[in-house]
């Protein structure tokens, strides 16, 4: 099952690069980089704010994402295996395997 939720959201996420890489790279010739820049803050701090209100499930699935996203850049060596997650990461993992 989480194997499944993983992949329909890389596929979305895949789907939505497709659509959208063009549209960018015409508007920042026609606006410039800056303002896309300051949207596209915008549109994080948005998502991050709606990550707030966001359920225990939802938490989980993105912690998931990012666990596997984690694993599968980075080095593969026992010691340096901590180095690869992002701080945000470790706190989603963590409150993903909270009891």
């Amino acid at each position: 099952m989480a194997g499944l939720v993983v992949a329909s959201a890389m596929a979305t996420i895949g789907l939505a690069l497709t659509f959208l890489v063009f549209p960018a790279g015409y508007l920042s010739d026609r606006m410039g980089r800056k303002p896309l820049n300051l949207a596209g803050g915008l549109l994080m701090a948005l998502g991050v704010f709606l990550l707030l209100l966001a359920t225990l499930s939802v938490l989980a699935g993105t912690a998931l994402l990012l666990r596997v996203s984690g694993r599968r850049s980075g080095p593969k060596q026992r010691t340096e295996r901590g180095s690869r997650f992002s701080v945000l990461s470790s706190l989603f993992r963590s409150i993903a395997d909270s009891p």
